[in-house]
C-alpha cells in the first residue's frame, strides 16, 4: 500500500520545483574591490645629492645649502632648501641633525644655522655664495630665503618668511620718495614680512596716506615677521 497521500504528493512536487529553480540560478559574482585612492606625491624641500663621497665643487645648483659630514666639504652630503621662498628646515626630519661639519651656500643671501630643530638657539652664519669649514657646531636646523630680487625695491609678503603673494614698491624719484597707499592696491593690513632692497629706510604706517603709527624697515634689511598692520608705506 502506498504511503503517499495527495497532500504529501503536492508538497514533494513543490520541493522539486524549488530545487530546479535554485539549480538554474546563475551565481552572482562579488563586485570588484575598490581601488584605494592614491595620495598625491609630497614634494620634499630636501634634495639628496648623488655622491656619497663628494668634494668641493659638486654643489653647483643655485639656491641650496649643501651640508657635508666631513671637514672641507667632504664626505656624505645633502642639499636642502625651503619649500617656498623662505623658512626653517628641520634637519632631524631627514636624518641630518648634528651631522654636518662643513657647508656650502649657493643662495645669494646668508644661510643661518641653529642648534635646535626649530631654528632657535645660538645662530651661526654661512655667507651667501660661500662656504664654511668647520661650522661652529653641527646644526639641527637651517633658516634661509630667496626673495625680493628687485634692486632698490621694498617687497612685502602676505605670509611670514617671505611666502605667499608679493607686493613691490619703489619711488619714481628715489631722491624724493613717495607714499604708497597699500589699501588702495588691495594690500591694506596684508603684509606679514618684508625685504627692503633700497639703501634708504622704508616706513610702514597703520593709516592711509602715511599717517598713524609708523614702523620702519631699515635699508638693505629684512623682517621675516612684521607683526604690524600696515595700510600705507613711504618708500624711496
Amino acid at each position: 500500500m502506498s504511503l503517499t497521500t495527495p497532500r504529501a504528493a503536492r508538497v514533494l512536487a513543490l520541493i522539486a520545483a524549488l530545487l530546479a529553480v535554485l539549480t538554474a540560478l546563475t551565481v552572482i559574482s562579488a563586485p570588484p574591490a575598490r581601488a584605494d585612492t592614491v595620495a598625491p606625491a609630497f614634494t620634499s624641500p630636501f634634495k639628496p645629492l648623488p655622491s656619497a663621497s663628494a668634494t668641493a665643487g659638486t654643489c653647483t645648483a643655485a639656491n641650496y645649502v649643501c651640508l657635508y659630514e666631513g671637514l672641507g666639504l667632504t664626505g656624505p652630503q645633502v642639499a636642502v632648501r625651503p619649500a617656498e621662498r623662505g623658512g626653517c628646515i628641520d634637519l632631524g626630519a631627514i636624518g641630518w641633525a648634528g651631522r654636518a661639519l662643513s657647508a656650502k651656500n649657493t643662495f645669494a643671501r646668508e644661510a643661518v644655522t641653529y642648534p635646535n630643530s626649530d631654528c632657535t638657539g645660538r645662530p651661526d652664519g654661512i655667507p651667501g655664495n660661500g662656504s664654511k669649514s668647520p661650522l661652529l657646531y653641527s646644526p639641527g636646523s637651517i633658516w634661509v630665503f630667496d626673495a625680493c630680487n628687485y634692486s632698490g625695491s621694498l617687497c612685502l609678503y602676505e605670509r611670514v618668511d617671505f611666502n605667499g603673494a608679493e607686493f613691490t614698491a619703489q619711488a619714481l624719484n628715489p631722491a624724493v620718495g613717495t607714499c604708497v597707499d597699500l589699501a588702495a592696491h588691495g594690500w591694506g593690513g596684508r603684509a606679514a614680512s618684508a625685504v627692503n632692497r633700497n639703501a634708504a629706510t622704508a616706513v610702514l604706517y597703520s593709516g592711509t596716506n602715511c599717517t598713524g603709527t609708523s614702523y620702519p624697515v631699515a635699508g638693505n634689511s629684512w623682517n621675516r615677521a612684521l607683526g604690524f598692520s600696515a595700510n600705507s608705506v613711504f618708500v624711496y
